[in-house]
């Protein structure tokens, strides 16, 4: 195969590093990826949320055995 030839290599113009350097990164954004905003919940949907949210306060959580059963009726 024959050798082809090598490119010449200019030196590095002599420059401040700091202004090669990428910018601070942009603020977290609150916005959703897509720009949409969020969903409402309807009040069925809400209270069920807040149950839960109480349930998990209280530690009225499912045990791993319960968690257990649960997957082996689905087959997981």
């Amino acid at each position: 195969m024959p050798k082809l030839p090598r490119p010449k290599l200019r030196p590095r113009p002599e420059a401040d590093d700091d202004a090669l350097l990428p910018g601070p990164p942009a603020p977290p954004s609150s916005k959703r990826p897509d720009d949409r905003p969020p969903e409402p919940l309807d009040a069925a949907h809400r209270d069920a949320v807040l149950e839960g949210l109480d349930q998990m306060k209280r530690g009225d959580l499912a045990s791993d055995d319960e968690i257990a059963a649960i997957y082996g009726r689905a087959g997981l």
